[in-house]
């Protein structure tokens, strides 16, 4: 049976860092994408620096999420370029919420 030693002992934190609860990190890291606007570089860099055919083939028109993927263009969550070379919007916090709700739907194989 191994012998187990509490110890005591001052840990001195820098003053530029800042000890918080896990819950609170949690909660500061989720609304870290409200209110913002993401291009397709960002969900690109989301998503593992996928190309972003590969995000239109298995995200944005993959036919499982496609009720979604039209309830989130209805809403302007999303904004689909106009014309070659267009530029694609995202909502970041919808967008997010998006992915996590479906992960399961993705196939990320490939």
């Amino acid at each position: 049976m191994p012998q187990v030693l509490n110890v005591t002992m001052p840990v001195q934190i820098p003053d530029d860092y800042k000890l918080i609860e896990k819950s609170e990190y949690d909660d500061l890291k989720a609304n870290e994408v409200q209110g913002k606007l993401w291009t397709k570089e960002d969900l690109r860099d989301l998503l593992g620096g996928r190309s972003f055919d590969w995000i239109k083939e298995r995200v944005l028109y993959n036919p499982r999420l496609s009720k979604d993927y039209e309830e989130m263009k209805r809403n302007k969550f999303i904004i689909e370029a106009k014309g070659k070379g267009g530029r694609w919007l995202f909502k970041a916090s919808e967008m997010k919420n998006f992915i996590d709700r479906n992960w399961n739907l993705i196939n990320w194989e490939a």
